[in-house]
């Protein structure tokens, strides 16, 4: 077993493990990929323990997925979703 140092988690390491382009959030082993010298078990604990309450976690409703769907019809799936807010959509170029 390769051993790693205990470190704080950064704000950059913060935001990889936010991203809404990683896969899904139950898939740690490929969440963790994206988040350099972090273990599955790792990005898990910090999602689970130390990220903000506002963060929705889990899985899509099926009016959040409608929404995406119309939004990557609107703007392409070439500019990222940003985030669904009150029913609009806000784009990666609207921010």
């Amino acid at each position: 077993m390769l051993y790693t140092e205990r470190r704080p988690w950064t704000a950059y390491e913060d935001q990889l493990l936010q991203d809404p382009g990683n896969p899904n959030p139950s898939r740690w082993h490929a969440i963790s990929e994206h988040v350099p010298n972090r273990t599955n078990k790792g990005c898990r604990k910090r999602w689970f323990m130390n990220m903000p309450s506002d963060l929705v976690k889990g899985a899509w409703l099926a009016e959040e997925d409608e929404a995406l769907v119309k939004a990557i019809e609107k703007y392409g799936t070439r500019d990222v979703i940003r985030q669904v807010v009150d029913g609009g959509v806000v784009s990666a170029g609207q921010k």
